[in-house]
């Protein structure tokens, strides 16, 4: 009788034997160009995988039509995966999630393939971007990954930095969901796509803006964001005003503040937050500190 492992392997490509004793293969969830998936087998004869890009393994399994039932040999009890966190994401969830119309962000290229989202980015001219990210659940954090094709990861929301020239400031989130709900609420944003992607911002898409305001949601993760930023503007030397908005209320972000409140009232607590931003000298400004001077800045217009 075969054994799980067999029927796994089987239905992979590339599978490789390393002296450990596991396996490695191209994975199936995602444009995988060099083996990025490990297979492994304890001595009870349960399967476990785990994609370093991020596809969790209920994903891995349904791209190559296979059920979870089969990782495990008979009579036996479900293997415990290397992720806890997977779940069939779709575009109702998420938009009931984020508080946001499922036609708002259809509109904005969210897109359901199978059980996950393709969350597209598009450049300056509307056309897409050569990398894409896929998200495999509610929370980016627990499943997101980007496709294998070869080129740069571009800033989310760049086709629509005409708004931001228009009204003469952006906001600086981290990831798309803030920027879905600062785009619904008519305010100008461009997500980094991480923490540390902050070399992703390029002078030529701050041309015609004079303002920046960098959200920092607090913790580690959220002073590395803030930091990296503000480093990157002042390492092509950006000549405009850099602001620090934190959330009120001790809210981690803006669309936890979203949800909190309707929208006539996320609003005005928005604009009472950039009122309050922390500013930071853009001329020699290179890192942030955590008690800068505050200064009164003019309130952006709310269109």
């Amino acid at each position: 009788m075969s054994q799980p492992i067999d029927l796994v392997l089987s239905k992979l490509k590339k599978v490789k034997k390393s002296t450990n004793g596991k396996w490695t293969a191209l994975c199936p969830a995602h444009d995988d160009k060099k083996p990025s998936l490990s297979i492994s087998v304890d001595n009870d004869g349960k399967v476990a995988l785990h994609c370093f890009t991020g596809c969790q393994p209920k994903l891995i399994l349904s791209s190559i039509d296979l059920q979870v039932s089969v990782l495990f040999p008979n009579n036996q009890k479900k293997p415990i995966l290397q992720s806890n966190k997977t779940q069939n994401l779709t575009l109702a969830l998420i938009a009931k999630d984020k508080h946001l119309p499922e036609t708002f962000l259809k509109e904005l290229g969210v897109v359901q393939i199978r059980n996950y989202l393709q969350i597209t980015y598009f450049l300056e001219d509307g056309s897409k971007a050569i990398r894409q990210r896929k998200r495999t659940a509610l929370k980016a954090k627990d499943g997101s990954f980007w496709n294998q094709k070869k080129g740069e990861v571009v800033p989310y929301g760049i086709w629509k930095l005409s708004e931001a020239k228009e009204k003469g400031f952006l906001i600086l989130p981290e990831g798309e969901s803030d920027c879905w709900t600062l785009w619904f609420h008519n305010f100008p944003a461009l997500g980094i796509p991480g923490a540390s992607m902050a070399n992703t911002l390029k002078p030529q898409y701050l041309n015609g803006i004079s303002k920046i305001y960098i959200i920092n949601e607090g913790k580690q993760a959220g002073n590395t964001f803030t930091t990296g930023i503000s480093k990157q503007l002042h390492s092509f030397q950006w000549p405009g005003e850099i602001f620090i908005l934190t959330m009120p209320h001790n809210l981690e972000d803006v669309n936890d503040l979203h949800k909190s409140s309707n929208p006539d009232i996320f609003k005005e607590l928005l604009r009472l937050s950039l009122q309050q931003a922390i500013s930071l000298k853009s001329n020699g400004c290179s890192s942030f500190r955590t008690t800068p001077k505050i200064r009164n800045t003019t309130q952006p217009p709310l269109r």
